[in-house]
């Protein structure tokens, strides 16, 4: 697996785990460690955006509430 696949397989599982459902509340470990993940790299910014702007659009009204929250951090 090329390095930047690998940067996005990884901001993406962290995106889910930011933004799942199935949660009680928001998950603020999830939270700042994709925070942190997006910052390491140079193209994480770019990836989250991508990630987070499908999140926000999702029918499911808590992942794009969550998806908020997320890209306001």
């Amino acid at each position: 697996m090329y390095c930047f696949e690998r940067i996005i397989f990884v901001l993406r599982h962290d995106a889910d785990k930011c933004t799942n459902v199935l949660g009680k509340s928001e998950d603020w470990e999830a939270i700042v460690s994709f925070c942190d993940r997006i910052n390491k790299d140079p193209e994480g910014p770019q990836t989250a955006l991508k990630l987070l702007v499908h999140k926000i659009q999702s029918p499911q009204e808590k992942e794009s509430l969550l998806a908020l929250i997320v890209s306001c951090q």
